[in-house]
């Protein structure tokens, strides 16, 4: 087994609360007031916009296509969508991470242990809105850019986890090769089912609600980020 180079980190329930997460009453009106900025004035459309359901990636080819779908509703809406309009609408509907969720106790202090292990480090993360530029901006407010040196996300990417192309970039992005790499995550049907058939080592972040066992299994389990170095060093050799 070659020695761990990589790690690319989930976000949703990883490295943020789910639980967390702004109810609807007070994140709608926050996207409200970002869309009325990013557009210069409200419009007839926006009370059936936060009605309706955009999907993050398509369930059978893992495709994602968050601009398609807004231009969709738009015309479905008898407004005829500009690039630069629709790419304002995306913006507005990512607000700041740290506005809308708050980080997993002990993320910070994990994670500064893994870099000073030399193990690099990207965001791997399925986003409806979010690109690869917002997640940068994210975490790089938060006081955690220096410690990720690549940002993939499922909107930049076009396909969301388990599509390989997620893993791929990432492994680009930080020179590494499959076998050098682990992924640590809270989905086992989209973090460890889609990184173990590239070789990529997992590491399944339990939730605190899941009580049957995962499938695929993953190379390790933890319920805690403050046991992600120990394990990571290990396999660092």
């Amino acid at each position: 087994m070659a020695a761990l180079r990589a790690l690319l980190v989930d976000v949703g329930g990883t490295l943020v609360d789910d639980a967390t997460w702004l109810a609807p009453d007070r994140y709608n009106p926050l996207r409200l007031d970002r869309l009325t900025e990013a557009l210069g004035a409200a419009r007839p459309w926006f009370d059936a916009f936060f009605d309706h359901t955009f999907d993050e990636s398509n369930a059978e080819l893992h495709e994602q296509r968050t601009a398609d779908q807004v231009a969709s509703f738009l015309v479905a809406h008898g407004v005829e969508p500009a690039q630069d309009e629709i790419e304002r609408i995306c913006r507005a509907c990512a607000p700041p991470i740290g506005d809308v969720v708050q980080i997993e106790p002990h993320a910070r202090d994990a994670l500064e242990a893994v870099r000073g292990m030399g193990i690099r480090m990207a965001i791997c993360s399925n986003t409806l809105w979010r690109d690869d530029a917002d997640a940068r901006r994210d975490w790089e407010a938060l006081g955690f850019g220096h410690l990720f040196e690549a940002y993939v996300t499922s909107n930049s990417t076009g396909f969301g986890k388990p599509h390989p192309a997620m893993f791929e970039r990432c492994l680009d992005a930080l020179g590494v090769s499959a076998d050098e790499a682990a992924m640590i995550g809270d989905r086992p049907d989209l973090d460890i089912a889609g990184a173990k058939p590239l070789g990529i080592r997992t590491i399944w972040k339990r939730p605190p609600w899941f009580e049957e066992d995962p499938d695929p299994p993953p190379d390790a389990t933890l319920t805690c980020l403050a046991d992600l170095p120990p394990i990571l060093g290990t396999w660092r050799g």
